[in-house]
């Protein structure tokens, strides 16, 4: 095992975003599970199905801790500094990809909440069931990265990674797990068109959604069922807001490091810690919007402070 001091802060910072996000996220959960009242129902499983792929997310993040390098020849180099690395090479390129399929099930999650807000308000009583199988109809292009991933081919030839980036990395051959990945490979263009370009569309369909779902809110009779609907649209819209900072940057730089157009070794470590702030934010979205969840927080906090 070998790391430079710029990796072990790195991983700290990973480490740290990772158990933040999993702990928030472990007490959404508990409160989609205990504390969501009966007309939230079907909505909470959305809610759930989100805040299960953060764990997830989490997790993933902590056991690969990669580090994203541009090699010659349209290479992708990618050094492992989590516990994945006392592992077999597979596994890595099998996390990583689970990685990035799970960033973009918690992005599309986000995108059909927003769908069904509108189809309930504009079409039909929303049910569990309708939920359930939108949420399963949107894992189909997730999974498909899963799938892809299966016929990539990589090199775990730690010499042959420090001749491709021209020996830019003290070290190289010190890391117990370096993996090579030729980028033209068709599962691999396949996953980088999932992970980059989709984002983009389904971040236009979000909004579009989250605007015609506005304009109907006038038209709801029930003053409850209205600051509802409101606040359940603010916390969608807050939530579409952390891609910005937290999928979007990692993203250009993810495709500008692949293609040679980015050279600057300190950026390999930003991916993971922007897209450990998802994660983290979403349950914290969450809670605030979300009037059951809040109200529990803060009795909770009154009654905590009365005791002191």
């Amino acid at each position: 095992m070998f790391f430079t001091p710029a990796d072990v802060v790195y991983v700290a910072t990973v480490y740290t975003l990772s158990l933040l996000g999993f702990s928030a996220n472990c007490f959404l959960l508990f409160l989609i599970i205990y504390k969501s009242p009966k007309n939230l129902s079907p909505y909470r499983i959305f809610l759930a199905d989100t805040t299960i792929t953060n764990m997830l997310s989490d997790v993933v993040f902590a056991t690969i801790c990669p580090r994203v390098l541009s090699a010659s020849g349209f290479r992708m180099v990618v050094i492992y500094l989590g516990p994945i690395q006392f592992l077999h090479p597979f596994y890595s390129y099998l996390l990583y990809s689970a990685m990035l399929h799970l960033t973009l099930n918690s992005y599309i999650s986000w995108m059909i909440s927003m769908i069904y807000r509108y189809l309930v308000l504009r079409f039909f009583n929303g049910r569990s069931v309708t939920v359930a199988l939108m949420c399963i109809a949107g894992y189909m292009m997730p999974f498909s990265i899963m799938v892809a991933t299966m016929y990539i081919k990589t090199s775990a030839n730690v010499t042959e990674a420090d001749v491709l980036t021209h020996h830019s990395i003290p070290n190289m051959t010190m890391y117990s797990l370096v993996v090579t990945c030729y980028m033209l490979q068709l599962p691999t263009l396949y996953i980088l068109f999932c992970s980059v370009v989709l984002p983009i569309p389904i971040y236009v369909i979000m909004y579009i959604c989250r605007w015609k779902t506005h304009s109907l809110l006038t038209n709801i009779q029930s003053l409850h069922t209205r600051q509802q609907v409101r606040e359940l649209v603010q916390a969608l819209t807050a939530q579409s807001l952390v891609p910005l900072f937290s999928i979007f940057p990692p993203a250009t730089v993810y495709l500008l490091i692949l293609f040679g157009l980015l050279d600057i070794h300190l950026l390999s470590y930003m991916i993971v810690p922007c897209l450990s702030i998802g994660p983290l934010l979403d349950p914290l979205i969450t809670i605030y919007y979300v009037h059951p969840f809040r109200k529990y927080v803060e009795n909770k906090s009154i009654i905590s402070i009365q005791q002191m």
